[in-house]
């Protein structure tokens, strides 16, 4: 099967493209996941029920605009003191939570170059990865985070509902 190349990129950089969209597209996933596991846990503190508005209304004061690594420490805090986890857990969960996220700003923040063979190549500060590896490392890593993070106990019965600034805008009606 061959694909249209007609907006200058070859095969290769298409699926090297794909890759990383998709890293960027479960990162964002992931990162639902903490904004909702967050959200839960500052507002079930005082111990009354809340409401969906008062959920999307935290996440969208306190959580959208907080870096992914502020959300990663602040997990990794709710983890230290809601499961009795010795400090060689904790430190493994941040290490995966670091690798994770370096990974992550490498795919955000790098961009395609080709190799002298004309294989596509991911640079980002200096240095060159190899996109194939890379997925295959990050696969790994989000699979792991995953088990991590879809503990029943942390997800709020809002987690698939989603910040939205204008009412019109919404999935079935997109901009």
């Amino acid at each position: 099967m061959s694909i249209n190349t007609s907006i200058g990129y070859s095969e290769q950089e298409i699926l090297a493209r794909v890759y990383l969209a998709d890293i960027i597209s479960q990162s964002s996933t992931i990162e639902a996941l903490l904004n909702d596991a967050l959200a839960k846990n500052h507002l079930e503190q005082d111990g009354r029920p809340y409401s969906e508005q008062e959920y999307l209304g935290y996440i969208e004061r306190k959580l959208l605009n907080r870096s992914l690594a502020n959300k990663c420490d602040s997990l990794i805090l709710l983890f230290a003191a809601h499961a009795s986890l010795d400090q060689n857990n904790l430190k493994m969960i941040s290490g995966l939570f670091a690798k994770w996220r370096k990974l992550r700003n490498r795919v955000a923040h790098g961009h395609i170059v080709n190799n002298s063979s004309g294989t596509p190549i991911l640079y980002h500060g200096g240095t060159c990865y190899s996109i194939c590896k890379m997925m295959e490392r990050f696969l790994t890593l989000n699979a792991e985070l995953i088990e991590l993070i879809s503990r029943p106990d942390l997800y709020s019965p809002y987690r698939e509902k989603y910040v939205l600034r204008d009412p019109e805008n919404t999935p079935d009606n997109p901009k």
